[in-house]
Parts: C-alpha cells; structure tokens; sequence
C-alpha cells in the first residue's frame, strides 16, 4: 500500500514538473533562403608539380544559393529573454576554384548539417501593436548528414576524397582508400534579427535575417595529399562558410 501510494505520489509530481516546465515552452518552425559564402584561406600558391603537397591556389568563385529549417524549442526565463534550442537543418553550398599552375578548374560542393542550437532569445517591448522585435544569438554545434558535388569536378576535391586515381595522380588520397572531403563535426555562430507579429497569446508570425559562419576548418583531417608525410589538406589550406538568409516562420504554445 506505501508502494503504491509513493509510486503515485511520484507520478504526480511528475506531472506537476512537467506542467510547470511546459507553461514555460514555446515552438516555432522556421524556413531560412539566401546566400552561401564561401571563406578559403590557402596561403600556398605553389602548383602540385612545383611542391607535392600543394595544389596551387584555392578561391572562391561567387557566392550561390543555401537553404535552412529549423525547429525550435524556446524556454522562456521571463517575458523577455529565453534559451532557443531544436534542431537547424541546413546545405552549404561551395563554389570552389583550383588554380594549379596551367591547370584551373571550379566545382560546387555541397554539405548538409544538422545542427545543435543553444541561443539566447531576446524580446523587445511592443514597437508597434502586437509586434516585437526579436534578437537571437550564440553556439551550434554542426553535424555532418551528406556532402557530395554538382555536375563534374573540376576542381578535384571530391575526386581526391573519392581516391579517384584513375582520372590523374593529383586524384590519389594519401592513405590510398576513399574518405570524406568535409569534417563529420564542426562549431558554427548564429546570429539573428527580426519582428514578430502576435496573432494570439499562443500563436504569432516571425520574418527577419539571419548570419551564420563556420567557426571551425570544414575540410576533414583524414584528407591526406600524396607525399612522402601523408600531409593532411586541413594542414595546408581552411574551408569555412557563412549563410546570409531571409527567414520566415511561425511560433505557437501549447498553453
């Protein structure tokens, strides 16, 4: 009989906790377009005939379209600030050119990511009736889904992740077997700002922009050139990529 009486006593704590922590829980869902900028950075101009474990000079060649979802989970300290985490789901698209001495060649690589957001959420006061502006900023931790490239690839990358040899030597991976061009994990910031109109006490609609930028190299250390170290190609040259998106989106609460 105590058992029993513990047990729903315990349930109903948990219930209690929940409802408490649920008063406090909002959601959203928003859908972010824009642009990808990709930031190289390849001191070495030299071409692979000149020294083996450089490819002459990497660049980029325009910006290009990105794309972001994002589902969020927002815990509400106050009527003003809150934690805003979920997941972003988001494609990084690279336009590369190699510059290898008589040799130039571009390619586009992709990189999908879902990504671990812990933000900090600011709300403003109203500044027009039922608006607020809305400021969101911190870590995400980036995690690697696919990566692959659009049409040929000119500028070999991939084809040197793929250990794809046959079409040249410069195609050769160090450790002869195939590997990923990208980095399984990496650390983005984000950055936020926008207004959000309240239809209801649980229900409103977001727009705004939003800036994200790779923190960490995105080029993957098991990447290795062709010479007698097995040089990694993250040691001689970093990816990284921005996202300059317009975003729209919804937010709601169960209350």
């Amino acid at each position: 009989m105590k058992k029993s009486l513990l047990a729903c006593c315990s349930i109903l704590l948990s219930f209690t906790s929940f409802a408490q922590i649920a008063d406090n829980l909002t959601f959203g869902l928003q859908l972010g377009t824009g642009k990808t900028m990709a930031l190289i950075d390849d001191p070495s101009d030299l071409p692979s005939g000149a020294l083996k474990i450089s490819d002459g000079k990497t660049s980029k060649v325009e910006n290009i379209s990105g794309r972001a979802i994002r589902l969020m989970v927002n815990y509400n300290f106050s009527e003003y600030v809150a934690l805003s985490t979920g997941l972003h789901f988001n494609n990084k698209r690279l336009f590369i050119r190699n510059d290898d001495g008589s040799y130039i060649g571009g390619s586009v690589y992709t990189a999908s990511y879902v990504q671990l957001p812990i933000l900090l959420r600011y709300s403003s006061n109203e500044i027009a009736d039922k608006m607020n502006f809305i400021i969101t900023a911190g870590p995400l931790f980036d995690f690697k889904m696919s990566e692959g490239n659009e049409g040929a690839d000119y500028a070999h990358f991939m084809n040197l992740a793929n250990n794809r040899h046959d079409y040249g030597p410069r195609e050769r991976n160090g450790d002869n077997s195939p590997t990923s061009l990208f980095s399984g994990t990496g650390l983005s910031v984000y950055v936020g700002a926008g207004v959000e109109y309240h239809f209801s006490d649980s229900f409103n609609a977001y727009a705004g922009l939003s800036y994200q930028a790779s923190l960490t190299n995105m080029l993957n250390r098991n990447l290795l050139y062709n010479d007698a170290e097995k040089t990694s190609i993250a040691e001689t040259m970093t990816w990284k990529a921005s996202m300059l998106l317009f975003d729209l989106g919804v937010g709601f609460s169960l209350n």
